[in-house]
C-alpha cells in the first residue's frame, strides 16, 4: 500500500514539474506596445526570473523539449542601410511612407509593414543609386538567441581593434502573434579631415570615429513582415537621413 502511495505521489510531482516547465518554456505573455526605443548600448536586457529559471533547467529538460517539439525555431532577418540625401518630409513621400508607428523626440521615425507593404518599399529603394545603399546584412539566428554581425572596417586602437561601418545585433523570439525582435543598431565611420559636426566623436590617433546612428529598440514585427527606421544622421547635413530596413521570417 505504502509503495503505491509513494508511485502516485511521484507521478504526481513529475506531471507538476512537467506543466511548471511547459509554462515558464512556452507562455507568451501579451506584447507591449509595438515600438519601445531602449537603452543603449545594446538591446540585451537584464536576466527576468524566467531567464533564471530556463538557465537553472536540467540537460534532460532539453533533450525532452527536443524530442517532442524539434529543434528551436528559425529566424532569418534581413537588412538594407541606405543613405538619403533628401530631408525627411521629402523623403516620406517619395518613398510612399504613411504615418508612423512611433516618432520620437530625437527625430527618429518607425515603420511597421506587413509583407506586401514591405516588397513594394524593397521595389522603391532598388531605383536607388547603388553609392546609397551602405549595407545590407543577412542574419540566420534561433528563436531567442541573440546575434550581433559586423559589417565594416577594423580600426587599430590601444586596446581592441575599432569597427568603423555597421554593428547590428538582433534578438529575435517567435509567437503566435508575430516576432518580438529587440535590436541595437550602430553606424559609424572614420574622419580624417577637420568636417563642422557637432556629434559623438571619439580619436584615435589622427583618426576620429564619428558615430551617426546609435540606437536600440524592441519592435513587434508581423511575419514576413519588417520595420522601417529613418533617423537624421547626426551633426552632418549629406546624408541628411539614415534609413535602416530589417525584415523577419520565420520558415
Amino acid at each position: 500500500m505504502k509503495t503505491s502511495s509513494r508511485w502516485i505521489s511521484t507521478i504526481v510531482l513529475l506531471l507538476l514539474i512537467c506543466v511548471g516547465v511547459g509554462f515558464v518554456l512556452f507562455f507568451e505573455p501579451a506584447p507591449p506596445a509595438r515600438v519601445i526605443m531602449l537603452p543603449m548600448p545594446s538591446a540585451t536586457r537584464p536576466a527576468t526570473l524566467k531567464d533564471r529559471l530556463v538557465q537553472s533547467l536540467p540537460i534532460w529538460v532539453w533533450r525532452l523539449k527536443f524530442a517532442v517539439f524539434g529543434p528551436d525555431q528559425r529566424i532569418d532577418l534581413e537588412g538594407t542601410v541606405v543613405g538619403f540625401r533628401l530631408q525627411a518630409d521629402a523623403l516620406e513621400k517619395n518613398l510612399s511612407l504613411a504615418g508612423t508607428h512611433f516618432t520620437g523626440s530625437n527625430g527618429v521615425k518607425v515603420w511597421i509593414m506587413p509583407e506586401q507593404e514591405l516588397k513594394s518599399l524593397c521595389q522603391r529603394l532598388k531605383q536607388l543609386p547603388q553609392e546609397d545603399i551602405l549595407f545590407q546584412p543577412r542574419i540566420s539566428t534561433s528563436d531567442g538567441v541573440e546575434a550581433v554581425l559586423g559589417c565594416g572596417e577594423s580600426l587599430p586602437s590601444a586596446g581592441a581593434p575599432t569597427l568603423i561601418g555597421l554593428s547590428l545585433g538582433c534578438a529575435p523570439r517567435g509567437g503566435r502573434r508575430g516576432i518580438d525582435l529587440k535590436t541595437a543598431i550602430t553606424l559609424t565611420e572614420a574622419v580624417t579631415n577637420d568636417i563642422p559636426y557637432s556629434g559623438p566623436v571619439s580619436r584615435m590617433g589622427s583618426v576620429s570615429v564619428r558615430t551617426n546612428v546609435a540606437l536600440a529598440a524592441r519592435i513587434q514585427l508581423p511575419n514576413r513582415g519588417g520595420v522601417f527606421l529613418l533617423c537624421p544622421t547626426a551633426g552632418r547635413t549629406e546624408p541628411a537621413q539614415t534609413g535602416i530596413l530589417i525584415s523577419a521570417t520565420a520558415p
